[in-house]
């Protein structure tokens, strides 16, 4: 497997939760990749290495044929790890919530544009969905005009915005916007920004099995 090991690098921790949640579903939680990789090293070690031909049929004899199938279809194969999947198997799944976000972008949308025409920095729509600068009054259209004393300009924008993109909460800010030529003045402590989107989360409908399996697969 030597031309993928890149690729099982990328993705090993999650090929290792899949089979951790494979193994907790088939033994009722008993037992999970720990136990696995406990039982490989009491059976090879420096003095007795295993074959790489054999590995893997050695560790579905060692557990169960749904952990055959497993590599068969994403480690042997070209099959994509469903990942919704396995996480509703621990009644996991993604779910609308807040998440962080910072006070540049949600996410990867950035929260300001530039205008070349007019050469000035400004928020964009996006700036609705972002908990710290709604909860500060600004606007769609604001005009960014100075931050914490430096007055933003074209040359200096990326500078700028790098530096908002390093804020933390906590800091004291203070910033002039134009809102149609009435300056705007926003100075106070961060509080940290939130977004709406989507994350890993408990799902609503978890039966009692799921519930249990998730204790078990966290419990390690």
């Amino acid at each position: 497997y030597a031309s993928n090991y890149y690729n099982v690098y990328q993705k090993g921790a999650l090929i290792g939760m899949c089979l951790d949640i494979i193994l907790r579903e088939e033994s009722n939680g008993e037992s999970g990749i720990l136990s696995l990789m406990k039982e490989l090293s009491e059976k090879y070690g420096v003095d007795k290495p295993f074959e790489d031909d054999m590995i893997i049929d050695e560790i579905v004899s060692m557990t169960y044929p749904s952990v055959g199938e497993f590599f068969q279809n994403h480690v042997i194969g070209e099959t994509p790890i469903d990942y919704d999947l396995y996480f509703g198997k621990v009644g996991l799944g993604m779910i609308e919530a807040m998440i962080k976000a910072n006070y540049l972008m949600n996410g990867g949308v950035m929260l300001l544009k530039a205008d070349k025409e007019k050469e000035n920095i400004y928020f964009t729509d996006a700036v609705e969905d972002n908990s710290f600068w709604k909860e500060s009054g600004v606007l769609p259209g604001d005009v960014i005009k100075e931050v914490n004393g430096t007055v933003v300009s074209m040359d200096n924008a990326n500078a700028v915005a790098s530096g908002i993109h390093s804020w933390t909460p906590g800091q004291k800010v203070e910033v002039k916007l134009d809102r149609n030529g009435e300056e705007i003045l926003i100075s106070k402590e961060l509080t940290q920004s939130y977004t709406h989107g989507r994350k890993l989360g408990r799902l609503e409908n978890s039966t009692t099995g799921q519930i249990k399996l998730l204790e078990a697969w966290l419990k390690g």
